[in-house]
C-alpha cells in the first residue's frame, strides 16, 4: 500500500548573514524564503500542518536570522522548521528560484534547478509520432546532491561544463543520446555527473511542465500528470 502525504506550504522574508560562506553571501543580505512541508496522513492533516508551518516560519518573517540562529544557512534554517513542526515532516526550503535544501527521514539534500535549449528528435517513437519529428525544448534539470559531501556550489561548478556541452546543441548528434528521451538524458547527465560529484544522489529531467523522468544510479522514476474537468456536489449540510 503506498503511502499518502499531506502538503503545507509558507513563505517569509529574512536578513542574514552566513557566516561560513565567502563572497555576498557573507553580507548582510535578504531573501525571500519558501518552505514546503509534507507529513504522512497518519501523523497529521492538511489544516493543522498548515497552520503548524504557519506558526513555525512566523518568528523569522521580517526578522534578522543572524538574532534568532547561530546558523543561517539553508540547511540550518530547514532543519530548525523541522525540529519545531511536532508531527514528523519533510521539509524543502528555497532561498532563491533555482536552488534550496530538503531534510526528511535523519537525511539532507542539496539541489540546483538548470535550464538548457536544446534540439532532439526520437527515432523509436511510432511512424507519425510528432516527437519523431525535429524540434525543441527548454530542458528543465534538477541535480540533486547528499549535503553531507556535496553543496550548491559544488553543484554550480559541476553542471557548467555541461551545460556547455548540452545547451544550442543538437543531441540526437551526441554521444550516448541517440535516443534522448527525458529518461535517457537523465541516465547520461548522471553518469557524467557521478564521476567526478561526490554525494550526487539523483538527477531529474522535465520536457515540459507535465513530463519528467528522475534516475538515481539505479532506478528510474517516470510521471506524466493529467489534468481533467469535473463537477463535483458538496453537501450543504
Amino acid at each position: 500500500m503506498h503511502a499518502a502525504y499531506v502538503l503545507a506550504a509558507a513563505g517569509f522574508e529574512a536578513a542574514r548573514r552566513v557566516e561560513q560562506a565567502s563572497g555576498p553571501q557573507a553580507n548582510l543580505h535578504g531573501h525571500s524564503f519558501h518552505v514546503l512541508a509534507r507529513a504522512d496522513v497518519t501523523h497529521t492533516d492538511g489544516d493543522s500542518l498548515k497552520a503548524a508551518l504557519a506558526e513555525a516560519v512566523a518568528p523569522f518573517n521580517y526578522a534578522d536570522l543572524n538574532s534568532r540562529l547561530a546558523d543561517t544557512d539553508d540547511l540550518a534554517i530547514a532543519h530548525s522548521l523541522a525540529a519545531t513542526l511536532s508531527s514528523p515532516v519533510a521539509v524543502a526550503l528555497r532561498s532563491a528560484p533555482d536552488r534550496g535544501v530538503t531534510v526528511e527521514n535523519g537525511s539532507a539534500y542539496v539541489w540546483i534547478h538548470v535550464h538548457f535549449e536544446a534540439a532532439h528528435q526520437l527515432p523509436q517513437v511510432p511512424v507519425g509520432h510528432k516527437c519523431g519529428r525535429l524540434h525543441g525544448h527548454s530542458f528543465a534539470v534538477r541535480l540533486v546532491a547528499d549535503a553531507a559531501h556535496a553543496s550548491h556550489a559544488d553543484l554550480q561548478a559541476a553542471r557548467a561544463p555541461l551545460y556547455a556541452r548540452l545547451n544550442h546543441r543538437y543531441l540526437n548528434e551526441m554521444e550516448g543520446l541517440a535516443n534522448p528521451t527525458s529518461e535517457v538524458i537523465a541516465h547520461w547527465l548522471y553518469n557524467e555527473l557521478s564521476a567526478n560529484l561526490n554525494g550526487l544522489k539523483w538527477v531529474e529531467v522535465r520536457e515540459t511542465h507535465t513530463a519528467g523522468s528522475q534516475y538515481d544510479g539505479e532506478r528510474f522514476r517516470i510521471w506524466k500528470e493529467q489534468t481533467f474537468e469535473s463537477a463535483v456536489p458538496f453537501d450543504d449540510a
